[in-house]
């Protein structure tokens, strides 16, 4: 069990921790309105992660298929969802600190898991994990359900690290400064949105 649990949260951890288009939301976000914003944005990506490692263990047979089919339009409507939210930050103007409206969580939260549900980048590796489990043992499967706690773990304490470290810096950020973020965000998301598109 405790073994299963280490390997999960190791898994999670490994496919959050490469900074991509999730990464950068959570700095985004935890810049514009707070570290909770962030951790929300985050948390979304998790859950996907986490409905990825339970697909693994319980879905292998099923992994081949759903590549070949489905892969390319998971792919284009990942690259849509990518650029649209790039082209939104892009726009955004920064928020005069007395009229700040800040985003919800739960819209923070459906936007992520809506593109890492769609995102190769986090399809992947769950799909290897999948396609190894079909050809072994079950008792040397390298996840299991304990696995799937562990996911959500590591994931999630990668984007709430990422989201506090980004919030450190957010009282000292001037208005300028917040414009250039933006500016800078919207166009890596719609670049990892071309990249992906792409492929």
């Amino acid at each position: 069990m405790f073994a299963s649990l280490i390997t999960g949260t190791m898994l999670g951890l490994s496919v959050a921790a490469p900074f991509g288009p999730i990464s950068l939301l959570c700095v985004q976000r935890s810049i514009l309105a707070g570290p909770w914003l962030g951790v929300a944005t985050g948390l979304g990506a998790a859950c996907v992660q986490g409905l990825y490692a339970a697909f693994a263990i319980s879905g292998a047979g099923i992994a081949a298929t759903y590549l070949a089919e489905w892969g390319q339009a998971v792919r284009l409507i990942s690259a849509a969802l990518l650029i649209v939210l790039g082209t939104r930050v892009l726009l955004r103007r920064p928020p005069v600190a007395q009229t700040l409206s800040r985003p919800r969580a739960h819209v923070a939260f459906a936007s992520s898991f809506s593109v890492a549900l769609c995102n190769p980048l986090t399809v992947l590796p769950y799909l290897l994990v999948a396609s190894s489990a079909a050809t072994i043992e079950a008792a040397d499967a390298p996840l299991t359900a304990w696995s799937i706690p562990g996911v959500l773990v590591g994931a999630t304490a990668w984007y709430a690290a990422v989201s506090t470290a980004a919030a450190m810096f957010r009282s000292s950020l001037s208005e300028g400064a917040t414009r250039v973020l933006n500016h800078a965000a919207g166009t890596l998301l719609i670049g990892f949105g071309l990249m992906v598109g792409c492929r």
